[in-house]
């Protein structure tokens, strides 16, 4: 009885936290008709005058193989050393045309999420997330026909999942390795899309082709973080329907 209590309990905090990302969504959507400009841009003046030079100091570097090997090297580093994928991202945008920022993002993605997931397949993973594996809702869930893909493309658009140790999970699974690079390339589109747009109109934080990214990420994370949490709570009732019949 108390174990129903902490689920739904658990239920209900996710829930919480996945309708907070779509409000935050809606508010920022009003933040940026409404807020007064005039006051934010004094405010972003010596911001935006380091941007610019920064912007100059880019725009003069010769060698930009150099800057796409040096960005593919810190999504490699990101399988060993915590770096925020936004943050690559973003340097990406910044320094790149948003088709080139794109398409250098997605390749390491794939670079990272391929070492991972073989890392996974080579060495396997630890307690915590064997304990996280043996969740019965999850577990329950990922033995359904199409589990497995589904919850990886949700926890790819999620966005405190942790992508390295999803990627070792799979790596475990016996899960087609080209199903799972592409399905969460697919995942991480949203991100990859909306952080080189960020990184690109970094220079100028007030527009709306800065802000819209950020609106259109909460979105779409509160809206996957829902519709996981709805699906294993199914799975959990399910399982608790079945231990009462029994």
């Amino acid at each position: 009885m108390k174990s129903d209590k902490k689920k739904k309990v658990r239920r209900n905090a996710i829930n919480i936290v996945g309708i907070s990302f779509l409000i935050a969504a809606v508010v920022l959507i009003i933040f940026s008709r409404l807020f007064i400009v005039d006051i934010l841009e004094l405010k972003y003046v010596e911001f935006l005058d380091k941007l610019y030079e920064f912007q100059l100091i880019v725009a003069s570097l010769s060698d930009k193989w150099l800057i796409i090997v040096i960005i593919e090297l810190l999504f490699i580093l990101k399988s060993v050393i915590p770096i925020p994928l936004s943050f690559v991202f973003v340097i990406s945008g910044m320094v790149f045309p948003y088709s080139y920022a794109v398409l250098i993002n997605a390749v390491g993605m794939a670079l990272l999420m391929t070492i991972k997931y073989y890392w996974g397949e080579k060495l396997g993973i630890g307690k915590l997330d064997r304990k996280w594996l043996n969740y019965e809702p999850i577990q329950k869930f990922l033995n359904t026909k199409y589990g497995k893909g589904l919850m990886l493309f949700l926890s790819r658009l999620i966005p405190w999942t942790p992508t390295n140790k999803v990627s070792q999970i799979y790596g475990t699974m016996d899960y087609p390795f080209d199903r799972y690079l592409l399905i969460s390339l697919v995942g991480y589109t949203p991100k990859i899309f909306s952080y080189s747009i960020i990184g690109r109109n970094v220079y100028n934080p007030i527009s709306l082709d800065f802000v819209a990214p950020f609106i259109f990420l909460l979105a779409i994370s509160g809206t996957a973080l829902l519709i996981l949490n709805a699906i294993l709570g199914m799975m959990g009732e399910m399982s608790t329907s079945a231990a009462d019949g029994k």
